[in-house]
């Protein structure tokens, strides 16, 4: 991994060319973070399970082929991909020797999943010092939740963003975005970014752990820190803008 800062080069290729990415991700959350590498240039390679391929394949506007493949297009955009079987011992082989040439690996599995198939992270590092390496789970690699399985709604619900969303006397409101899954994707993607400077100046990389609950969290903020000092579920408002709202 090296760097051509002139500004000609900069445009051209983006801040992250040269930067290598094993993306072994699927559905957003994951997909999301690493699309952004793209578009800023990483050069990222898909690892997708064969025959099925990623989860979003084949899903697609209403009025429009499932060829086009709109939503898993719209989550990878810019990528490689390579359909590789992690549980058979040689192709397995070949996806830690992809690990072992990328400057940064990133996997959104349920947490262990990934050991189980002999590519987590204390496997590449081994081989590959200074990766980055980062993992994106609903609840994080550790405490009490970490085994639960969450996809966005399931986040929405627990992280308190339904409760804030809606009008106050009616039912929690699910957003309609999977705004969970991209926020998580938003902070694995810049984790990495502040991470490869680092990386590049010591030659040791370093493990990362998202959790999509506590991501969400930061996002409610002040609606969050209303609960936790009042005592008492914020009203829910509707268009009106809490700030504005006493």
């Amino acid at each position: 991994m090296g760097y051509d800062n002139s500004e000609e080069r900069l445009m051209q290729k983006g801040l992250l060319e040269n930067v290598r990415v094993l993306d072994l991700t699927r559905v957003v959350a994951g997909p999301h973070a690493t699309t952004m590498l793209a578009d800023m240039g990483a050069d990222v390679v898909k690892l997708e399970e064969p025959i099925i391929g990623d989860d979003l394949r084949g899903r697609k506007y209403k009025g429009r082929s499932p060829q086009h493949e709109d939503y898993f297009n719209a989550n990878n955009r810019s990528k490689r991909s390579i359909t590789l079987n992690l549980k058979d011992p040689e192709e397995r082989l070949i996806g830690q020797d992809l690990a072992a040439k990328a400057d940064v690996v990133i996997e959104n599995f349920a947490p262990g999943t990934v050991d189980k198939l002999g590519i987590g992270w204390e496997v590449v590092r081994k081989k590959n010092p200074r990766v980055i390496y980062c993992s994106i789970s609903g609840f994080g690699q550790t405490g009490p939740y970490r085994n639960r399985l969450a996809l966005d709604p399931v986040i929405q619900a627990v992280s308190g963003v339904m409760s804030v969303t809606g009008y106050d006397g009616q039912e929690p409101l699910m957003i309609g975005a999977p705004l969970c899954d991209v926020v998580a994707g938003m902070y694995a993607a810049f984790a990495i970014v502040c991470a490869l400077p680092d990386a590049v100046r010591t030659g040791i990389g370093r493990y990362i752990d998202v959790s999509m609950q506590e991501a969400m969290l930061a996002v409610l903020g002040p609606r969050l820190g209303e609960t936790l000092q009042a005592g008492d579920n914020p009203p829910r408002l509707g268009n009106a803008n809490a700030l504005r709202v006493k």
